[in-house]
């Protein structure tokens, strides 16, 4: 059976499962791309290597906001940090104290007592996360610049192939008379924003985009440190064990225990939201105000904190 002899919904069925697949079956094969390269030796050495820092458990399970809220749980954990309401402050001569680059960043930006979120938009501190990055690229934990390369090109390859069966279908459809080809138009448009997306979160989302090893070592770490998960209402900061730091790194800082929960919540350790473009150039034209003609004045929208 030809599929390019299908009517219009049998084909535009084949064409969408055929794009998922070949998606799938891209991602499959690129997440265990060089498995074979890798030992039990391997993946137990590096396993124990992540083990010892927190910092690169946190990024490899959740990425650089995630690294930063364990970043911060550890500190003040270890009394380097103070935590009042929504602000932190480091104590005295704590940058002295600190070994870890990342930490010392941190350190350093809340010398004076300052709102938590700054953490997130902090240029010194985006520099030494990276450099954890890259040091788990180095690992083969994350894909290196050869490998998120490979996945690219895989990604535009997909881009084309379908390109290539929907452009022979429509040559086919039309050479028949028929013209109603639409829809089969539309999904060849969609597709380059899905695959795009998909490559996007292969490579932007350590969640997605950790290699294989990558895998096997996260999820040994995770065991290593299940103990903690099962004494948690226990914990606390208790400035010499560091648990608290390993909890966080490996189990999660959404789950916190409640005394710890405590301290942490009205930190609101969350990326600041991003304004509106047009925020301050809504506030100026409203006057501050936000009543009813906020609408009429502003576009329907422009004023900046209109509800």
């Amino acid at each position: 059976m030809n599929p390019f002899d299908w009517r219009g919904p049998a084909f535009l069925l084949f064409y969408v499962l055929l794009a998922c697949g070949i998606l799938a079956l891209q991602w499959y094969f690129q997440k265990r791309a060089g498995e074979s390269q890798y030992h039990g030796n391997d993946t137990a050495r590096l396993q124990a290597k992540v083990a010892q820092d927190p910092h690169l458990i946190a990024y490899l399970r959740a990425g650089r906001h995630e690294l930063i809220r364990v970043a911060i749980i550890a500190l003040l954990g270890r009394g380097l940090l103070v935590a009042n309401g929504d602000k932190l402050q480091a104590s005295p001569y704590a940058v002295t104290k600190a070994r870890r680059p990342l930490d010392k960043a941190i350190l350093t930006l809340y010398k004076r007592e300052g709102k938590a979120q700054t953490a997130f938009t902090d240029a010194t501190i985006s520099s030494e996360i990276e450099n954890i990055h890259k040091q788990l690229r180095n690992m083969k934990l994350l894909p290196n610049e050869t490998q998120t390369l490979s996945r690219f090109l895989g990604v535009l390859f997909t881009i084309g192939f379908l390109w290539f069966v929907a452009g022979q279908k429509i040559t086919l459809a039309t050479a028949r008379g028929h013209h109603n080809i639409g829809f089969l138009l539309l999904l060849a448009v969609l597709i380059v924003p899905i695959a795009a997306i998909a490559v996007n979160a292969q490579t932007r989302s350590p969640a997605r985009s950790r290699t294989n090893l990558g895998d096997h070592v996260l999820n040994g770490v995770r065991r290593q440190f299940a103990g903690l998960g099962k004494r948690s209402e226990s914990l606390d900061f208790d400035g010499q064990t560091g648990e608290i730091a390993f909890y966080a790194a490996a189990i999660g800082s959404i789950s916190l225990p409640p005394k710890v929960e405590a301290i942490i919540e009205p930190l609101d350790l969350n990326p600041p939201a991003r304004p509106p473009n047009n925020a301050q150039r809504g506030n100026s034209s409203c006057g501050g105000s936000c009543g009813s003609s906020c609408g009429s004045s502003c576009g329907g929208g422009g004023c900046g904190g209109c509800g």
